[in-house]
């Protein structure tokens, strides 16, 4: 398992070095220590607000003067919408849980009676999955 030191001493030297590749697996550490609840890509909520950003700054957000649909957010909704596509159809995840994370309870019997077995992850738990 990584020490929080390593994982920082592992960022700085691959940024310093201007030679920076993304990791292939995040260290486990790292990973936990990013976990956020998070709604999930939108490309429509992209979009609504890349609309909304427009107008802040005076760019025509509405249909054109002679009634024609505004073909700007028509673009920017096709561009987006590929983009999350791609990252949904073409990323990976890595994932971490934290230790007791995960806990499990049997039941079961022998000739001794009835007996009950409980149990959870005592360390870090590293896996890889695709966005959804």
């Amino acid at each position: 398992m990584s020490t929080l030191s390593s994982v920082i001493d592992s960022i700085k030297n691959s940024v310093s070095s201007g030679k920076f590749k993304p990791m292939k697996l995040l260290p486990a550490a790292l990973l936990l220590s990013t976990e956020l609840k998070r709604p999930g890509l939108s490309a429509m909520d992209i979009t609504a607000e890349y609309i909304r950003l427009n107008g802040e700054l005076g760019i025509p957000t509405g249909s054109n003067p002679d009634g024609t649909p505004n073909l700007i957010n028509a673009s920017a909704y096709a561009l987006i919408s590929s983009m999350v596509k791609g990252i949904k159809m073409n990323g990976s995840v890595s994932f971490a849980l934290p230790p007791g994370s995960i806990t499990f309870t049997g039941f079961g019997a022998n000739a001794g009676g009835p007996v009950t077995i409980k149990g959870f992850n005592d360390g870090i738990v590293r896996g890889q999955g695709i966005p959804g």
